[in-house]
């Protein structure tokens, strides 16, 4: 009874869009349960949740058990290891928060792609989960991945060569593969209304009937076919080309998933499922609402755990607090619509940059605050070297001071020794004084007499001078003639 619940849920309810409705269907549910089944809901749905299953709670290699999920912590330690496991064998690492509503969408996309040619349909606006929890199911299926890479001119064409790949990987490599793709990856050229048609009417065949028309030139296809012709063979198949192409078609839906991710927002998403009707009609619908109150906390939980961001005590109060404002912004944007006709779009990537926000204007005003807190203890550093600098210099003035007590003292006695030999020095200058008055008296006096003395023998000079000529004259010397002659000469 709970598997049939489960596969109810998972064939009627998740096709639902609106709250109303699935209410509705868990009235409907509930009501075969007491009436047709003679079973008792709360048995069934335990804490209000619809019964849960998946194959892979046993881990990797062993046999995959459809069983039911009795404890979400089982499944989130088994999600666990598979995001573990992801990271280590990918370039890329992912960063998923495992709450209730993603476990349960991943279990469904596992769901889809288990089975023989499943496909899947995940209608969400973005950033709520698709493409990862995706790449997350088909790791833990142990399947292929595939995706394109869009570049800016991205062409019908190169969409194709990029499926040539695809089928032969699924077909000649017999690897099973999940083909992700995004409707943004094919939106064509927005200059050119309905550009988008020619990529999705390949999806569309490749839903239908796995072919996609003229993919392959004929000497390719025709090596391919050779490549499987052994095969065929061993399976009872006559080697005609028509059934070798068709068993070729064959393969590659065995081996292929296809799940296609659309935005219900997107103004041509009514008009492509009108016109290509295999998007509905082969695939699984998955609908991804909006996160529930507990996913946001959860998540908001996950961002504010990183070392340093919140004290644990607070840390749930700032989660409640970030979903408020998420819901707030959502009601907001509901009134907006009602009152301006104007629709604005709150998706998960917006919590998430809420979030982001939030731990990036956190950390950047604890380091203002670091920044501030480290001026103030430089300071605080500072003065107290100031102080402790002032101390040792009032200690210093204290001595210096004892020291100038010490020599003004001194001073004071050599000022006053000083004073009275001044006072001493100040007669003797007196003395000195009244003694060179005298001298200038007395050297006055002698200088006069001195002249008077010069005038005098400037006077009697010329008289002198004629004494001195007499005396020279009568004092002349002998004849000496006479004392050159050897013997005198005769009388």
């Amino acid at each position: 009874i709970r598997l049939w619940v489960h596969e109810c849920y998972r064939v009627f309810h998740d096709r639902l869009i609106s709250p109303e409705d699935r209410d509705e269907f868990k009235k409907i549910i509930r009501e075969q349960l007491n009436s047709g089944l003679g079973t008792n809901p709360a048995k069934i749905f335990r804490n209000d949740q619809a019964p849960l299953f998946c194959d892979f709670l046993r881990g990797p290699g062993s046999k995959p058990e459809y069983e039911e999920v009795k404890e979400m912590e089982t499944l989130k330690r088994a999600l666990r290891d598979g995001i573990e496991a992801y990271n280590d064998a990918g370039a890329v690492q992912m960063q998923l928060v495992l709450f209730v509503d993603a476990m349960q969408h991943l279990c469904r996309i596992s769901r889809i792609i288990r089975r023989p040619r499943g496909n899947a349909l995940l209608v969400g606006i973005g950033g709520s989960g698709r493409q990862s929890l995706t790449r997350l199911a088909t790791s833990v299926a142990g399947y292929q991945i595939f995706t394109i890479e869009v570049t800016r001119n991205f062409q019908l064409k190169d969409f194709r060569e990029a499926m040539k790949t695809l089928y032969k990987q699924t077909c000649i490599d017999k690897k099973e593969t999940v083909f992700l793709l995004s409707d943004t990856q094919i939106a064509g050229d927005p200059t050119k209304p309905n550009s988008s048609d020619v990529f999705f009417e390949d999806v569309n065949n490749m839903l239908t009937s796995g072919e996609i028309p003229n993919l392959f030139p004929p000497e390719d296809l025709g090596r391919l076919l050779s490549l499987i012709k052994d095969d065929a063979i061993k399976g009872g198949l006559s080697p005609t080309p028509d059934v070798l192409y068709q068993y070729f078609i064959d393969r590659v839906r065995d081996n292929l998933h296809l799940v296609l991710c659309m935005s219900p927002v997107s103004p041509t998403f009514r008009a492509k499922l009108r016109n290509f009707p295999g998007l509905v009609n082969c695939t699984t619908i998955d609908w991804f609402s909006e996160w529930p109150p507990e996913a946001l906390a959860e998540v908001a939980d996950s961002v504010l755990q990183a070392p340093g961001l919140a004290v644990e005590e607070h840390r749930r109060a700032l989660c409640q607090m970030l979903v408020w404002a998420h819901q707030a912004t959502i009601e907001e944007a509901r009134r907006m619509k009602f009152e301006l006709q104007r629709q604005v779009y709150v998706t998960p990537t917006s919590f998430r940059e809420l979030c982001d926000g939030y731990c990036s204007l956190l950390t950047e005003k604890r380091d203002r605050i670091n920044r501030a807190a480290q001026k103030l203890r430089n300071g605080r550093d500072m003065l107290k070297t100031t102080s402790d600098d002032i101390a040792c210099m009032k200690i210093d003035l204290d001595r210096r001071n004892k020291e100038a007590t010490k020599k003004q003292e001194e001073c004071d006695e050599l000022l006053v020794k000083v004073v009275a030999d001044r006072m001493q020095a100040d007669e003797q200058a007196k003395k000195v004084a009244s003694e060179q008055d005298r001298i200038e008296v007395e050297t006055a006096r002698a200088l006069k007499e001195y002249e008077e003395a010069n005038a005098d023998m400037e006077r009697v000079k010329p008289e002198l001078d004629a004494a001195k000529e007499a005396v020279r004259c009568l004092t002349a010397p002998p004849d000496r003639r006479g004392a050159r002659l050897r013997d005198p000469p005769g009388p």
